[in-house]
């Protein structure tokens, strides 16, 4: 079997945030990504979400590769595929693949030093 994917993944983990982009009143979860690229994020959350629930996402940089600088993805997209995970005796988690339509990298302003 090929390749589908159009760009690299990443093994990574690190803590994402996720909001529901069209449901009132806004619903966040909290999940773990488990690889992302420049078109897509892999991430587990305790909650399933529907295939083509939008979906807004911030995730933390890790300070190892910003050079000690918070850095912010805040990306947009939409949920792919669901692939439901049971653990023995434990509550099923959700791995989610969701395509990322836009994403903008957000670094804090320096701060002004006062003399």
């Amino acid at each position: 079997m090929s390749e589908r994917r159009a760009s690299q993944r990443y093994e990574l983990s690190l803590p994402i945030m996720v909001c529901l982009a069209q449901q009132r009143p806004t619903q966040f979860f909290s999940g773990q990504v488990l690889n992302i690229s420049t078109t897509g994020v892999y991430f587990e959350l305790n909650e399933a979400l529907a295939p083509g629930t939008e979906l807004l996402l911030t995730l933390s940089l890790p300070i190892e590769i910003t050079k000690g600088q918070k850095v912010l993805v805040r990306a947009s997209g939409h949920v792919i595929r669901v692939d439901t995970k049971n653990a023995s005796g434990a509550a099923p988690t959700h791995g989610i693949a969701s395509c990322i339509e836009r994403y903008d990298i957000i670094r804090p302003r320096a701060s002004s030093a006062v003399a």
